[in-house]
């Protein structure tokens, strides 16, 4: 699908006066209640429509790089957002988001989505989701991916196997069980 520049100024324009208009005035936002949806395993009711990381919260350690971020947590947070997805394989965003969350305490107000990548092996998965869990400050993760289908793990985990097979959930939520609460699968890279 081609969109010409002009569509495309139009899209911007748009997109740019939401913002300003939801920044300026919360209220707005609020007028309408928010569309929710159940997670079928516990019934439990989060908002459609959550906030990614991947890209946007890779930033660097300085204060004029994090105080945007920081502006959007705070919003997100005070309009009700609680969805928040992000994972280890997007550069600094999980740890930048984790410490940006932490400081006004609002981590358990969130609901965690993040991913354990794929390679490395059961130990790497395993060291992935221990970080994640450090990083954002949490005992549990509620929402864990395997980051894409094609995940493998190596020979050394499965000694039966010829060379490597592929993970499953199963044995995924066998060995987090502990600290995760809802798992899935994302599309390949």
């Amino acid at each position: 699908m081609k969109i010409s520049r002009r569509h495309m100024l139009k899209i911007s324009a748009g997109t740019g006066a939401a913002a300003l208009l939801l920044r300026e005035f919360p209220a707005l936002a609020q007028e309408q209640p928010l569309l929710v949806r159940s997670i079928p395993s516990s019934g439990e009711e989060i908002p459609a429509v959550g906030l990614g990381s991947a890209r946007t919260f890779s930033v660097g350690a300085s204060g004029e790089e994090r105080a945007p971020l920081k502006e959007v947590l705070r919003l997100f947070h005070e309009m009700g957002g609680r969805f928040f997805d992000t994972a280890p394989t997007y550069g600094s965003s999980e740890s930048v988001s984790g410490q940006l969350i932490q400081e006004p305490g609002i981590q358990n107000d969130l609901f965690f989505a993040t991913k354990i990548s794929t390679g490395g092996g059961m130990q790497a998965g395993i060291d992935q989701q221990e970080t994640s869990l450090q990083d954002w400050g949490r005992d549990s993760i509620d929402l864990n991916q395997v980051h894409n289908k094609g995940y493998r793990t190596s020979s050394e985990d499965h000694p039966t196997s010829e060379g490597r097979r592929s993970y499953t959930l199963r044995r995924r939520n066998h060995l987090f069980r502990t600290t995760v609460r809802a798992d899935g699968a994302g599309a390949p890279d």
